[in-house]
């Protein structure tokens, strides 16, 4: 389970649920919590039901921010989790140095713009 598309409020991730450990899963996903052990109890997806792979879209993230993040899956049994892993979220702004402004940007695909115009004087 990596962690792709990792944005300054946003990630992608996913998981593989392989057994239902005889009985049907009834929901799948992957939860997520600023702790070590995320549960369901903290925030989660809902992707979907049974076996197989899954594709989960986490939002509401905050800026250079460490999370942990692991699979789930519920059936009649109770809920298994997947071991847990950690991303942090990138900057969503930088400080220029030579005037002490602070600019956002934003990503689009694989670029960086910056959401904003320079306010440091241009002198010819």
């Amino acid at each position: 389970m990596d962690v792709t598309n990792i944005t300054s409020h946003s990630a992608v991730t996913g998981g593989n649920i392989m057994s239902d450990g005889g009985s049907t899963v009834k929901n799948r996903g992957i939860c997520w919590s600023t702790g070590l052990t995320p549960a369901i109890s903290d925030n989660k997806t809902n992707d979907g039901t049974g076996a197989g792979s899954f594709i989960s879209s986490i939002t509401g993230l905050n800026p250079t921010t460490t999370y942990y993040v692991r699979a789930y899956a519920t059936n009649s049994y109770g809920t298994g989790y997947d071991s847990a892993f950690s991303f942090t979220i990138k900057e969503d702004s930088f400080t220029d140095l030579r005037d002490g402004n602070v600019y956002k940007f934003a990503e689009i695909g694989d670029q960086v713009w910056m959401a904003e115009n320079l306010r440091f004087p241009f002198v010819v």
